[in-house]
């Protein structure tokens, strides 16, 4: 139908498909109706509908409902229009009242193709189950083939992720997009993971404010990774744990109870960062960031913010304000807040260009003026084809893998808990799990001061700045001769016990306290003497003892339990260990308290009774001995005195055996007894002794005079 509204304008009236075309390309709008006017090469339609088959998207699933007047202007090859009812009947059921745009490109429309496109006006849809287990709210779209969701001019656009119906993560972004292959992504989120404290009841949550983001929705698992466009370099920060997490990316399931982290998966097996507590300091790092002129980058931006004074916000600020304020070029700041938002002081917002200062910017600088207390605790870890770290939801325990930190002359992967201190551990495997607050478990070596401990089941806890040994399998020590550090020699095994490495509030040592480390041992432990006479008091295996019952017929001295303070400062002389000894049947037990004996061994030398007539009996009063009795890593042996029936041998050195006697007298002498029994008188001087004290049978062999028997016989 053709008609002339007025002498110069000519209308055509159509019903039906208005298609506007290229070569390669075609934008259809179905059943409108409208009138084309040809003076001006303008459209005005009413109704009709449009979809995206251009794309294989099925026209019933996805499409917009066109309003009673609409308006285009074909000399233009895109067009807008507004007031839409839009559908997309596979995510939400909900009509949406949104803007269209399209546009007939010289090219055939691909996967990156931007049109057409469709936005809702508002952003404030919430849409329960949008995918399996997430939620969403934000305003809502199509661009291209792809899902648009977009946040609003003062809140962004939030996906909610449900395991076991409960929340456990938050993503938020400007724009997010969604793909016919349900692949959800966004190169800039704040994502907030959260881990509930089944105990306490509380939320706490690892979070994360500038992310690239993909989920699969397929697979049900979403990878969040730190960007490399600037502004994505800062660490996780994990305040359930109470660590800052500087490692590329985090993986993620629905459908698991695990969430990873490492490299971004690639050619490159390496995966390399740092776990670091969020009271992390050391001097060195810090005037690592000084400036060319020596001030601190930190030190500036205080000053600006005690002179900025927002009293709305007091840590948040332009980056342009603080460019005035510095007399710098835009441009060298944002380096700056980059460089310290790497760092994990700052956080920078690119799309508003402000920063904002965290808690730990100061703490770090207050930690810098010695005026507060802080910690050296760093976990360097490099993997190979695993993961670095691997975060459990059902506990919330992080397990820490690849732990290759090193520290100058320790051998193997070391974490520093005190440097003042000393103390350093060792974990087995280069693992430790992390739990609530900076506490974490572990096996492995533990060093503090002049005691090294190797042990199994160990808790150290971050408040109370202590190491709960639960199984010590031995304690080796070194103490001070004179200005030389000496190592003792051999172990006390099977200890359990507390190291106080310094007070809970003195993390740093700041505050002088010589008394630390100290170490309480809360059980008896165990000093075997597995290599003396010759290795005849080995127990064997004693890796399940439990108590001195499973020792019985053994050869051990047991430790009482003790303290020992001053571990930075051991002296020979204040190494003391009360205990007694449980030879074995050899001799009854007695108690005598453990020091450094000449050769730098762990023993003792015992002295029976007060005098001469004093005895032990031996091998169930088999004999007696009198005098001195010693033990070392020399050997078990004793000077003075033994008994056999009606003889009397001395020596300097009596060398004790399970169930015999060895040694060089300088003295015997025989009785007969007074009831007849044909002992003979006997005497002399130095004789070789063996006594078999089972057989029964005791030897001498003469070594330079005879044997004086009966007063004037002499054999030799």
């Amino acid at each position: 139908k053709m008609g002339f509204p007025s002498d110069n304008e000519c209308r055509v009236s159509i019903t039906g498909d208005l298609v506007l075309a290229s070569q390669k390309d075609e934008s259809v709008i179905h059943s409108t109706s409208g009138s084309y006017y040809l003076e001006n090469n303008v459209w005005k339609g009413s109704g009709g509908r449009v979809d995206w088959a251009r794309f294989d998207i099925p026209a019933e699933q996805v499409y917009c409902e066109l309003p009673l007047h609409y308006e285009l202007d074909l000399t233009r090859s895109e067009y807008a229009i507004d007031s839409v009812v839009f559908h997309d009947k596979h995510y939400f059921e909900e009509s949406i009242l949104s803007r269209f745009e399209d546009k007939v490109l010289v090219n055939a429309p691909n996967e990156r193709t931007m049109f057409p496109r469709v936005k809702s006006y508002r952003s404030d849809y919430y849409i329960r189950d949008i995918l399996e287990d997430v939620d969403f709210f934000g305003g809502l779209g199509m661009m291209g083939n792809q899902v648009d969701v977009f946040g609003g001019l003062d809140k962004k656009a939030i996906f909610t992720f449900h395991r076991h119906k409960k929340e456990f993560l938050r993503v938020q972004a400007q724009r997010f997009m969604l793909s016919n292959e349900e692949i959800l992504a966004s190169d800039h989120v704040a994502m907030r993971l959260f881990m509930r404290d089944t105990i306490a009841g509380e939320v706490d949550s690892l979070y994360h404010n500038g992310l690239g983001f993909r989920f699969d929705n397929h697979k049900r698992s979403a990878i969040f990774f730190r960007s490399d466009k600037g502004y994505g370099d800062g660490p996780f920060h994990d305040h359930y744990h109470g660590f800052d997490i500087y490692l590329e990316a985090m993986y993620c399931s629905l459908d698991n109870n695990t969430v990873t982290f490492r490299r971004m998966e690639g050619l490159n097996p390496k995966s390399e960062g740092d776990v670091v507590s969020v009271n992390y300091f050391r001097a060195d790092e810090f005037n690592l960031l000084r400036g060319l002129d020596g001030r601190h980058p930190m030190v500036r931006i205080e000053k600006f913010l005690q002179d900025y004074n927002n009293p709305d916000s007091p840590n948040l600020f332009f980056a342009g304000d603080l460019a005035t304020y510095l007399q710098f070029p835009i441009e060298q700041v944002i380096s700056m807040l980059l460089r310290l938002q790497a760092e994990g002081y700052v956080e920078y917002f690119s799309d508003e260009k402000q920063g904002l200062v965290l808690p730990r910017f100061f703490d770090v600088l207050e930690s810098s003026r010695d005026n507060i207390d802080f910690d050296v605790i760093k976990l360097h870890t490099v993997t190979n084809n695993e993961p670095n770290i691997r975060l459990d939801l059902n506990t919330n325990d992080m397990l820490v893998f690849g732990i290759t930190s090193t520290i100058d002359g320790i051998v193997g992967s070391a974490i520093s808990l005190s440097d003042r201190k000393y103390v350093v551990i060792v974990p087995d495997n280069g693992r430790v799990v992390l739990t609530k607050d900076r506490d974490f478990r572990f096996s492995g070596g533990i060093i503090a001061g002049m005691f090294e401990f190797f042990t199994k089941d160990c808790l150290f806890t971050y408040d109370d700045f202590m190491i709960e040994m639960n199984k010590v399998d031995s304690l080796r020590l070194y103490a001070r001769d004179d200005r030389h550090i000496i190592p003792v020699s051999g172990t006390i095994e099977k200890l359990k016990g507390r190291l106080m490495i310094d007070r809970g509030n003195n993390k740093s040592s700041r505050d002088e306290t010589p008394e630390y480390p100290i170490f309480y041992s809360d059980d008896n432990a165990y000093k075997f003497y597995r290599n003396i006479n010759p290795g005849v008091f080995n127990p064997g295996n004693v890796d399940s003892l439990a108590t001195a019952d499973d020792l019985a017929d053994k050869f051990y001295f047991s430790v009482y339990p003790f303290r020992v303070d001053s571990l930075n400062d051991l002296s020979m002389r204040k190494v003391r260990f009360d205990g007694e000894l449980v030879s074995a049947g050899i001799f009854p037990t007695f108690e005598e308290p453990l020091v450094v004996m000449e050769d730098y061994s762990l023993g003792f030398s015992h002295q029976i009774g007060n005098g001469d007539s004093d005895t032990y009996p031996m091998y169930n009063d088999l004999g007696r001995f009198h005098n001195m009795i010693h033990l070392s890593e020399t050997g078990f042996w004793g000077n003075g005195q033994l008994d056999y029936q009606t003889s009397l041998f001395n020596s300097d050195q009596f060398m004790f055996y399970l169930d015999s006697v060895t040694g060089i007298t300088n003295r015997f002498a025989m009785t007969p007894l007074a009831d007849g029994t044909l002992f003979p008188n006997a005497s002399a001087e130095a004789l070789r002794l063996k006594w078999d004290v089972y057989t029964p049978a005791l030897t001498t062999e003469t070594i330079d005079n005879p044997i004086c028997m009966y007063g004037d016989t002499y054999f030799s």
